[in-house]
Protein backbone atom coordinates (compact mmCIF):
# COMPACT_ATOMS: atom_id res chain seq x y z
CA UNK A 1 0.00 0.00 0.00
CA UNK A 2 1.08 3.44 -1.16
CA UNK A 3 2.00 6.23 1.70
CA UNK A 4 -1.12 8.17 0.60
CA UNK A 5 -3.37 4.96 0.50
CA UNK A 6 -2.55 3.87 3.89
CA UNK A 7 -2.87 7.08 5.42
CA UNK A 8 -6.46 7.00 3.78
CA UNK A 9 -7.14 3.53 4.74
CA UNK A 10 -6.06 4.31 8.82
CA UNK A 11 -8.01 7.32 8.82
CA UNK A 12 -10.87 5.56 8.02
CA UNK A 13 -10.26 2.92 10.19
CA UNK A 14 -10.37 5.18 13.23
CA UNK A 15 -13.17 6.87 11.31
CA UNK A 16 -15.33 4.51 10.98
CA UNK A 17 -14.79 2.43 14.24
CA UNK A 18 -12.63 -0.66 12.57
CA UNK A 19 -9.85 0.70 14.27
CA UNK A 20 -10.79 -1.07 17.32
CA UNK A 21 -11.70 -3.80 15.63
CA UNK A 22 -8.28 -4.10 13.44
CA UNK A 23 -6.54 -3.93 16.99
CA UNK A 24 -8.72 -6.72 18.64
CA UNK A 25 -7.55 -9.18 15.49
CA UNK A 26 -3.80 -8.41 15.89
CA UNK A 27 -3.78 -8.56 19.66
CA UNK A 28 -6.69 -11.54 19.54
CA UNK A 29 -3.72 -14.15 20.02
CA UNK A 30 -2.90 -12.73 23.58
CA UNK A 31 -6.03 -11.50 24.91
CA UNK A 32 -8.56 -13.08 26.97
CA UNK A 33 -12.07 -14.19 26.61
CA UNK A 34 -13.67 -11.51 28.88
CA UNK A 35 -11.74 -9.27 26.91
CA UNK A 36 -13.11 -10.35 23.63
CA UNK A 37 -16.47 -10.53 24.55
CA UNK A 38 -17.21 -7.03 26.47
CA UNK A 39 -20.76 -5.31 25.88
CA UNK A 40 -19.62 -3.07 23.49
CA UNK A 41 -17.92 -5.75 21.23
CA UNK A 42 -20.55 -7.78 21.38
CA UNK A 43 -23.07 -4.77 20.13
CA UNK A 44 -20.91 -4.11 17.56
CA UNK A 45 -21.24 -7.54 16.20
CA UNK A 46 -24.94 -7.59 16.82
CA UNK A 47 -25.51 -3.92 15.12
CA UNK A 48 -23.29 -5.46 12.11
CA UNK A 49 -24.97 -8.80 11.71
CA UNK A 50 -28.44 -7.48 11.72
CA UNK A 51 -27.40 -5.39 9.07
CA UNK A 52 -25.45 -7.76 6.80
CA UNK A 53 -29.04 -9.94 7.04
CA UNK A 54 -31.23 -7.11 5.87
CA UNK A 55 -29.02 -6.21 3.04
CA UNK A 56 -28.95 -10.10 2.39
CA UNK A 57 -32.52 -10.06 2.16
CA UNK A 58 -32.77 -6.84 0.19
CA UNK A 59 -30.38 -8.40 -2.22
CA UNK A 60 -32.43 -11.48 -2.57
CA UNK A 61 -35.37 -10.27 -2.76
CA UNK A 62 -33.47 -7.88 -5.73
CA UNK A 63 -32.62 -10.98 -7.61
CA UNK A 64 -36.25 -12.89 -7.09
CA UNK A 65 -37.09 -9.87 -9.00
CA UNK A 66 -34.79 -9.43 -11.68
CA UNK A 67 -35.40 -13.87 -12.24
CA UNK A 68 -31.86 -14.04 -11.51
CA UNK A 69 -29.52 -16.59 -8.86
CA UNK A 70 -30.89 -16.34 -5.56
CA UNK A 71 -29.50 -16.85 -2.15
CA UNK A 72 -30.50 -20.46 -0.85
CA UNK A 73 -32.88 -20.62 2.27
CA UNK A 74 -30.79 -21.95 4.39
CA UNK A 75 -28.44 -18.96 4.04
CA UNK A 76 -30.50 -16.89 5.10
CA UNK A 77 -31.50 -18.68 8.37
CA UNK A 78 -27.72 -19.00 8.90
CA UNK A 79 -27.52 -15.53 9.12
CA UNK A 80 -30.52 -15.43 11.48
CA UNK A 81 -29.04 -18.13 13.54
CA UNK A 82 -25.71 -16.28 13.86
CA UNK A 83 -27.44 -13.36 15.64
CA UNK A 84 -29.40 -11.09 12.67
CA UNK A 85 -33.17 -11.76 13.91
CA UNK A 86 -33.96 -8.21 13.81
CA UNK A 87 -32.54 -7.75 10.47
CA UNK A 88 -33.82 -11.28 8.81
CA UNK A 89 -37.39 -10.20 10.20
CA UNK A 90 -37.18 -6.32 9.14
CA UNK A 91 -36.00 -7.20 5.85
CA UNK A 92 -38.57 -9.48 5.75
CA UNK A 93 -41.34 -7.55 5.96
CA UNK A 94 -39.74 -4.00 4.45
CA UNK A 95 -38.97 -5.79 1.56
CA UNK A 96 -42.10 -8.31 1.86
CA UNK A 97 -39.38 -11.40 1.12
CA UNK A 98 -40.25 -14.75 1.98
CA UNK A 99 -43.60 -13.44 3.89
CA UNK A 100 -45.26 -16.02 2.84
CA UNK A 101 -42.99 -19.30 3.99
CA UNK A 102 -44.19 -20.80 7.37
CA UNK A 103 -40.10 -21.54 7.65
CA UNK A 104 -39.44 -17.92 7.72
CA UNK A 105 -42.85 -16.27 9.33
CA UNK A 106 -42.78 -18.47 12.09
CA UNK A 107 -38.89 -19.81 12.38
CA UNK A 108 -36.94 -16.21 12.63
CA UNK A 109 -39.32 -15.04 15.38
CA UNK A 110 -38.70 -18.10 17.00
CA UNK A 111 -34.41 -18.38 16.65
CA UNK A 112 -34.60 -14.55 17.49
CA UNK A 113 -36.82 -15.80 20.96
CA UNK A 114 -34.83 -18.67 21.43
CA UNK A 115 -31.40 -16.69 21.08
CA UNK A 116 -33.00 -13.95 23.54
CA UNK A 117 -33.60 -16.34 26.21
CA UNK A 118 -30.02 -17.66 26.00
CA UNK A 119 -28.80 -14.66 26.51
CA UNK A 120 -30.74 -14.12 29.72
CA UNK A 121 -30.13 -17.27 30.57
CA UNK A 122 -26.33 -17.11 30.63
CA UNK A 123 -26.04 -13.40 31.58
CA UNK A 124 -29.16 -12.74 33.87
CA UNK A 125 -30.10 -15.67 35.77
Amino acid sequence: MSGCRLGTFLFLTKLSGWGQILKIGRNLGKMKLEEIFTIQNIIIYLVAINLITFLVMWLDKRKAKKGRWRIPENTLLLFVLLGGGIGGIAGMYVFHHKTNKAKFVIGFPVILICEILIIIATFVL
